[in-house]
């Protein structure tokens, strides 16, 4: 047999489990071991070790080090993906949602110049209008829907060129404030007396002489949008549409008013969004599908300038300023 030391033995022990018992102890165990015997007894030594707190409780979590590290680190990457999916998901819902509602609003706004030249077409052709009245009537209606169909199309190809990153904005031309009134008002005149309406404009003989350079073709499309928002909203309330010219600075300053209800409170929110409407709006509501005073902004923007809506007492006032360069 040997002898051994208590307390070397002990020590040289308790050293080797310190790091998963630091507090743990060794007591005589005199009893004899048998099945029943606890499974902390030493079967060679005569000692019984006491841990004195479970593992579990001795276990300390510290936020700051789930925080720091690696681990923190882990943490916050999965914070971004989830994030990160969650924006995407609701953009490719959002997407899908506006494609769905230009399909179902435009196909609505094509079915119905479509469905009128099919019908007229037909009838003229096949020799069943005599009344020259008639035929005439009938053409001037072909005419105006083809004028219709045109501005839908180009507003959603205009669109469109500006979403993909494309040439928006031509080039600019010199010219004066009054010529370019000149070019456009010819136009506006013809869509406003369409609606029984009155274009009238107003502009300081300074100001008309005063030369600029600007994209008159830009400038011309959105100030077309804003006189036909005016003729079919407005047409039921007044008969005058007005349209004001003038400069601030060096800043091109053109509003166009109208003498209507106005726009509601709830709707100035939805004014400039794209394809806002649906197809049961477009078909309750006056021909559009919600695109023209969105593409109008981004022309606006593109000239680094901008469209806002301008509250008055009575009727719609939307206002275009852009930057002009003066000559």
């Amino acid at each position: 047999g040997i002898w051994l030391k208590k307390q070397e033995i002990t020590k040289q022990l308790l050293d080797e489990v310190s790091d998963l018992f630091p507090t743990a102890k060794l007591e005589p165990y005199l009893d004899q071991v048998s099945e029943n015997t606890a499974e902390n007894v030493m079967l060679k030594l005569p000692f019984i070790l006491i841990p004195q707190e479970s593992t579990l409780s001795s276990v300390a979590v510290n936020l700051r080090d789930v925080i720091d590290g690696p681990i923190g680190l882990a943490w916050l990457g999965v914070g971004f993906a989830l994030a990160a999916g969650f924006f995407t998901l609701r953009g490719v819902i959002k997407m899908s949602e506006r494609r769905t509602a230009f399909v179902s609003s435009v196909t609505h706004e094509l079915r119905t110049p479509l469905t009128t030249f099919r019908l007229y077409s037909d009838m003229l052709s096949s020799g069943l209008v005599k009344e020259p009245a008639t035929k005439q009537k009938y053409l001037e209606t072909l005419r105006t829907e083809s004028e219709r169909l045109t501005h839908l199309v180009e507003n959603v190809l205009a669109y469109s060129r500006i979403e993909r990153g494309g040439a928006a904005v031509k080039k600019s031309e010199d010219l004066s404030l009054g010529a370019l009134l000149e070019r456009v008002s010819e136009r506006l005149e013809i869509r406003a007396k369409e609606a029984d309406m009155e274009l009238q404009v107003q502009v300081t003989e300074f100001d008309s002489e005063r030369k600029l350079k600007l994209n008159t073709t830009a400038i011309e499309q959105i100030l077309f949008n804003l006189v036909d928002n005016a003729a079919k909203y407005a047409c039921d309330g007044g008969k005058v549409i007005l349209l004001i010219a003038e400069f601030q600075k060096n800043n091109l300053r053109i509003a166009v008013c109208d003498q209507g209800c106005g726009v509601s409170r709830r709707e100035r929110g939805r004014l400039f969004k794209p394809f806002h409407k649906t197809a049961e709006q477009a078909a309750s509501t006056k021909p559009g599908v919600g695109l023209g005073l969105a593409l109008c902004r981004r022309l606006a923007r593109a000239m680094k300038g901008d469209l806002f809506y301008e509250k008055v007492e009575q009727g719609a006032c939307f206002v275009l300023k852009v930057p002009a360069e003066l000559k």
